[in-house]
């Protein structure tokens, strides 16, 4: 899934035992971006990786708002807080690039989403 959809209600979703119980892939792309952070997993973070957690045996690829490199930015059995849901923190130049393209009118949607 590409879209800013798949969020909050959806990981609760998932998080539930009787839920896709044959689930065997899920690609999740939606990061979200604000002022502050960039490629942040939309929903609560402690809900997925429990959503997550209780498919490791069923699901066969999972890759969670991958990175450039096609990389997930969590990690099924990995240890907690060490994944990347949270994305990243946004530089100086990005905080600044990103306020002159929404002062210019610019963009002002695509940068909600």
């Amino acid at each position: 899934v590409k879209s800013s959809l798949f969020g909050a209600e959806c990981w609760n979703a998932l998080a539930a035992e009787d839920v896709c119980p044959g689930l065997e892939v899920l690609w999740v792309d939606a990061p979200m971006h604000t002022e502050e952070r960039v490629d942040t997993a939309r929903g609560d973070h402690d809900t997925i990786r429990s959503a997550l957690k209780g498919r490791a045996n069923t699901l066969k690829l999972c890759m969670i708002n991958p990175d450039d490199k096609n990389k997930s930015r969590h990690i099924i059995g990995g240890v907690k807080k060490t994944d990347r849901l949270n994305g990243r923190a946004r530089t100086e130049e990005e905080k600044h690039a990103r306020r002159m393209i929404q002062n210019s009118g610019a963009g002002s949607y695509l940068n909600t989403v």
